[in-house]
């Protein structure tokens, strides 16, 4: 029998979401897509760091269990890509280790702010994605965060922003 995410999160720590995510998906405990996708919502805005609590592929694998390849998450309801434009240009604070990584934001005044969270290592970066790379897009907590499959970034699609 399937159960609901808030019985899954029950009294868990936000930074526990993900693992609980994968785990309770993993195991079928959490079944009904509507469910995944709403743990999926609540698990990648609330954790800390969602990539150091699941790896990419994992990520990957749960947000296509709930959307078809022609579809995006937005908030936790699958909706065509089509509603989104062929390209979109994004911003995202990280250093240089970590610029192609999977949360964007199309304000640029957010990534500066999180580029200003990391220090003198800490660098916008710019990139336009076509919208079959995008996966989700959140705007809870104010953030105007885009999930982007990274593994689909070319070499040089990500840049220093000017």
């Amino acid at each position: 029998m399937s159960t609901t995410w808030a019985d899954v999160m029950g009294r868990l720590g936000r930074n526990d979401y993900p693992v609980a995510l994968a785990n309770a998906v993993a195991e079928g405990r959490l079944t009904d897509p509507a469910e995944v996708a709403a743990g999926i919502e609540a698990a990648w805005t609330m954790a800390e760091w969602p990539l150091q609590r699941l790896s990419a592929d994992l990520w990957v694998g749960i947000i296509d269990s709930v959307i078809t390849e022609d579809q995006y998450l937005h908030e936790h309801t699958p909706t065509p890509l089509s509603e989104l434009p062929e390209f979109t240009t994004l911003w995202r604070g990280a250093t240089e280790e970590h610029q192609a990584g999977m949360s964007w934001t199309d304000r640029r005044e957010h990534a500066e702010w999180f580029a200003g969270r990391l220090g003198p290592d800490g660098v916008v970066w710019e990139a336009t994605v076509l919208n079959t790379m995008v996966l989700a897009r959140f705007s809870s907590r104010s953030e105007s965060e885009w999930v982007i499959d990274a593994s689909m970034f070319a070499d040089d699609d990500v840049q220093p922003a000017a």
